[in-house]
């Protein structure tokens, strides 16, 4: 099995966002896992409990967001603005949009 599971780097490029868009509240993020449930292990208890039995081989698969540019990758992540920018105006996404470009480039998997 291959998993993608915890690999979603972009998430705290929103939570950044978020905060700096909007400093004096605590953001929003409909993504929010418990830590616990991040691990592999759990995962795997998850997959052995339902029946799987203890033959589950769990090995990480990285993965990636593509575009042609940067402009065509931040509208592509913005698809997902719902879950971080609920009832923000045009005015603050158009800001967020700014942040992001900013953010994305700092990211670790950014190219």
């Amino acid at each position: 099995m291959l998993s993608t599971w915890a690999d979603r780097v972009w998430s705290t490029a929103f939570l950044d966002i978020a905060r700096a868009t909007r400093p004096h509240e605590t953001p929003q993020n409909k993504m929010a896992i418990d830590l616990e449930y991040m691990r592999g292990s759990w995962l795997v208890a998850q997959l052995e409990e339902a029946w799987f039995g203890n033959d589950i081989e769990l090995r990480p698969f990285s993965t990636s967001t593509n575009a042609a540019s940067l402009d065509e990758l931040v509208e592509n992540i913005m698809l997902a603005k719902q879950m971080f920018f609920v009832d923000y105006s045009d005015e603050e996404l158009e800001r967020a949009k700014l942040l992001l470009r900013r953010e994305l480039r700092r990211l670790r998997t950014f190219e």
